[in-house]
């Protein structure tokens, strides 16, 4: 009995260590640039999107969250000049938000870190961390859901059709690598 309760602490660990681990990516964004490919009010050279690109989709763009994904086809969008910089304006907010978070999270890594290197990690702590990164990510969903709207009501019919269109395009890639073998099956 005893092994199975240390193998269930273990498992336990594991996969809070893993979801903590992956909910940071959930809130991970291109990096510097925008990504998306084109230059969405920024400078091109070096800075547009594609695999090693930098702030490209190589930078975790299929790790982000919903909104994330929206606001890089937005910006692919053909935009007028108000909604490029509306567009950068959020990107920048969100960006802000993301780095007044760190410390945050840098400190919750190490009680992780700290809670794990223990012989008989608490699962009280470990669950504590867990909701308390959920709580956070849920608030910071809400925000980014509003703002992410606003941004959205500004967009032409022809724009929003173009958007949906892309989605659809997406949602259609992501099942075809799913099928092939892709990361949905690893």
């Amino acid at each position: 009995m005893k092994k199975t309760n240390n193998t269930s602490r273990i498992l336990l660990a594991s996969t809070l260590a893993a979801t903590m681990a992956l909910g940071g990516l959930a809130l991970a964004q291109p990096g510097p640039g925008g990504g998306g490919g084109q230059c969405m009010g920024g400078d091109c050279m070096g800075m547009g999107g594609g695999p090693g690109g930098r702030g490209g989709r190589g930078m975790h763009g299929g790790m982000m969250n919903p909104a994330g994904k929206l606001l890089r086809l937005m910006g692919t969008l053909d935009l007028t000049e108000e909604q490029e910089v509306a567009l950068v304006r959020l990107r920048r907010e969100m960006r802000d938000f993301r780095q007044a978070n760190d410390p945050i999270r840098q400190a919750e890594q190490k009680t992780l870190a700290a809670e794990l290197a223990k012989p008989n990690p608490s699962a009280a702590v470990l669950t504590d961390l867990l909701d308390k990164r959920l709580d956070r990510q849920k608030a910071h969903g809400r925000i980014l859901i509003d703002k992410v709207l606003k941004f959205h009501a500004t967009l032409s019919a022809e724009q929003k059709q173009v958007l949906a269109d892309r989605l659809t395009q997406m949602q259609d890639r992501m099942q075809q690598r799913g099928k092939r073998g892709g990361a949905k099956n690893r």
